[in-house]
């Protein structure tokens, strides 16, 4: 009974190696995604705020607001693309 019980014991600690270095893995996933959003996160308020400032060209008719506009836009996708290329 002891030699049964034993084996089992043994079966056990070998699944729990194979368990924990899927956990791992899975963990090296997780950090990837969450570094690809905070990309995609901040490329997206780039691009918000690109749209409410060349809004405000409509408002005030000045020209400066519509390059800061296109400036901050354009970053803001440079940004975006960037979550594209997380390793």
């Amino acid at each position: 009974m002891t030699e049964k019980y034993q084996g089992e014991v043994d079966r056990y600690r070998e699944e729990q190696k194979e368990i924990e270095a899927e956990a791992r893995h899975l963990e090296q996933e997780v950090d990837l995604a969450r570094r690809e959003g905070d990309r995609f996160d901040l490329g997206e308020v780039l691009l918000e705020a690109a749209l409410v400032i060349s809004s405000i060209t409509l408002l005030t008719s000045r020209r400066k607001f519509w390059t800061i506009g296109i400036i901050t836009g354009t970053a803001g996708l440079a940004v975006a693309l960037t979550g594209f290329l997380v390793h």
